[in-house]
Parts: C-alpha cells; sequence; structure tokens
C-alpha cells in the first residue's frame, strides 16, 4: 500500500477513495448469498420497473415503494436518530427531523444514499458543479448513478445558485438534500466540501450516514449492475442516519464540523478533495489490472 501512501490523510491516516474489502465467508455462507442474490435479481428488475413506468408519477405512492426496493435490496434495519432529541423529553423523533422547504447538507457514500433520503423524505437532490461555483440538482436515480462514477471536471449545465434550487424544493413541499462533498467516499472521513451558501432563514440539517457492512461504499467508479447484485446477496444491511440539531445562517466550515460531530467522523485535508480521486482511481487501475 505504500505506492497510495500520497492519498492517505497524514493528519488522520485515512485513505477515504480506498475500497472496502469484502469480509471473507466461509463456503456455506458464500454460496448462500449467491443463491439469495439469484433469487432477488428478477424480483428488484420488476420492481424497478414498475417504479419507473407507473409508481414515480403517484407521489403518495413513491416513499412506500422505494421502501420495499431497499428491502429487497437487503435494507433491512433503519437507525434514524436526532441530537435534538436527547434535549428533549418528546419521544417523537419526526418532531426533530426536516420538514418541507429545509436543507439537510450529508455526506456521500453509496448509490443508496438518494434512494434512503427518498424514502425519509420527499426529497430534491444537489450536488456542486466541478468548479464549486454553483449547484447542480439531481433526481434520486441520476444521484444513484452518480454514485457509481468519478466526478466530471467539467458541467454540461452552468450551476445555479443554492438558493434558487432550495426555492424550487420549498415550491413543491420538497426537503433539499445537499452533498457538498461532490462526490463519493468510503465513509471513513467527510472529504472536503466546497461553499454551501445557506439563504437566511433557511433551516439547516448536518446529517452523517453510514451503513453495515461498509463494502457497499463506493469511493471508486463500479459497474451498476455488479454493485447491485452484491447488495442483493447480502443477508443483512443497516442503515444509520444521524441529524444535527436545526442551525440557520451558519458558516460552511461550521456545517463540516457538525457532520463530522454527529457521524464521529474525522475532517479530511484539502489536498484529498474530489480532483484527487481521478488520480487514485488511474493508479489503483494500474496495479490492479
Amino acid at each position: 500500500m505504500e505506492k497510495f501512501s500520497k492519498y492517505r490523510d497524514e493528519a488522520t491516516g485515512i485513505a477515504p477513495y480506498l475500497p472496502i474489502s469484502r469480509i471473507q465467508d466461509n463456503q456455506v455462507v458464500h454460496v448462500l448469498k449467491h443463491v439469495v442474490g439469484i433469487l432477488k435479481l428478477p424480483i428488484i428488475f420488476v420492481l424497478l420497473l414498475i417504479h419507473g413506468l407507473v409508481v414515480q408519477w403517484i407521489p403518495p405512492a413513491r416513499q412506500s415503494f422505494l421502501k420495499l426496493i431497499l428491502l429487497v435490496m437487503g435494507l433491512h434495519a433503519w437507525n434514524v436518530s436526532s441530537e435534538d432529541k436527547k434535549r428533549s423529553r418528546d419521544r417523537r423523533l419526526s418532531k426533530f427531523l426536516p420538514q418541507s422547504g429545509d436543507m439537510i447538507v450529508s455526506n456521500f457514500i453509496s448509490p443508496l444514499d438518494p434512494l434512503v433520503y427518498s424514502v425519509l423524505f420527499d426529497s430534491m437532490f444537489a450536488l456542486p458543479t466541478a468548479e464549486g461555483n454553483g449547484y447542480v440538482q439531481y433526481s434520486a436515480f441520476s444521484l444513484f448513478f452518480n454514485a457509481l462514477t468519478l466526478p466530471t471536471n467539467s458541467d454540461k449545465n452552468t450551476g445555479r445558485p443554492l438558493a434558487e434550487i432550495l426555492s424550487e424544493a420549498s415550491a413543491q413541499s420538497k426537503v433539499l438534500v445537499v452533498f457538498p462533498e461532490g462526490t463519493t467516499s468510503n465513509g471513513r472521513g467527510l472529504l472536503p466540501i466546497v461553499e454551501v451558501p445557506v439563504p437566511k432563514d433557511c433551516k439547516v440539517f448536518p446529517t452523517a450516514l453510514k451503513y453495515e457492512p461498509q463494502e457497499i461504499t463506493t469511493p471508486l467508479p463500479r459497474n451498476a449492475f455488479l454493485w447491485l447484485y452484491q447488495c442483493i446477496s447480502n443477508f443483512h444491511i443497516s442503515a444509520y442516519i444521524r441529524f444535527s440539531r436545526a442551525v440557520t445562517e451558519v458558516e460552511t466550515k461550521d456545517i463540516a464540523a457538525h457532520i463530522c460531530q454527529v457521524g464521529r467522523l474525522k475532517m479530511i485535508g484539502q489536498n484529498l478533495d474530489r480532483r484527487t480521486k481521478a488520480e487514485f482511481a488511474n493508479a489503483w487501475n494500474r496495479r490492479n489490472g
């Protein structure tokens, strides 16, 4: 691994783009996982087809149907928590979660991320442009495929002000989910984030995502079919979604600090931003063929 030492953060020792190895199973478990994966394949494709042709046009059914898709993919355990809930005697978690017109600012680690947020909220998504001078709006499934690719060096479309996208989300009674890292990591640290211009009076919820097993993260490009098969052949996937308390008129560096605090993450140095990812991917591919 000496060859990749330049892609390891000096302060934390974290290599954010290094793929996490799969846990080695015994022969029986290995065979059973393949049986499960093969049995689930036609089911997941039928569900995705139904969603694409019918359900996506029926707003009341979208969230429940996406949860069913994630269940078939292996996501059985949802661990949703709020930093503010500890400070209240009210046991209703929804009181402390984002509402329409609010903004979630999250780390980005897997194609599951936009689907998870879409189950929890009626969501709209935004990623920064390659130059970091604006944001691009995404749907859940366009962001799903984005998480399986390298970040582009240039954008076909000019970025829009984040306030404009937030206004559109609010008008549609949606929550805006922003991934300011601009690309996925392996979830072991928070990549450098671009400027997040928070409109006045907007509630911002810094949020951290984690999964078990961690091998389903996609710090490097993956074939969509092979990644999907890896997910559905797992017996059990857990999602951990931890929301910070709502903040307003907050600076970008403070948003990053909140994400790290609730997710127990370390901040990664500026030398390992998303532009470095392509360099690492090339070095990784040369070594691993």
